[in-house]
């Protein structure tokens, strides 16, 4: 597992996931415009790190169920990634952690 956090992080974000893999599956809260950005830098990252990003999960409870994250389990599995992100609060990145697992 890897921490990204801080200043420039998101115009970094398509280097730091080329170097685990290729195909994204981003985990999140229930915020949709906070992620604009992100889905953003992702679209760049396709271009220039020939990143992709195959589907992402909404986390709708705090805590997350197991039903969840299950459920975001099969999903990132059927989507044959190899990176997880989480973006969110600590329930969204704790989620994503276990997904990762």
């Amino acid at each position: 597992a890897r921490i990204i956090f801080g200043d420039n992080s998101f115009e970094s974000i398509g280097k730091n996931i080329s170097k685990m893999g290729k195909r994204v599956f981003v985990l999140s809260g229930w915020n949709q415009a906070r992620l604009d950005p992100l889905f953003y830098e992702l679209e760049r990252a396709k271009e220039d790190h020939n990143v992709d990003l195959v589907g992402a999960f909404c986390v709708t409870s705090q805590p997350p169920t197991i039903d969840q994250v299950f459920d975001a389990v099969r999903r990132a599995y059927a989507n044959k990634a190899d990176v997880i992100v989480g973006y969110g609060g600590g329930s969204t990145l704790d989620a994503a952690k276990a997904v990762g697992a």
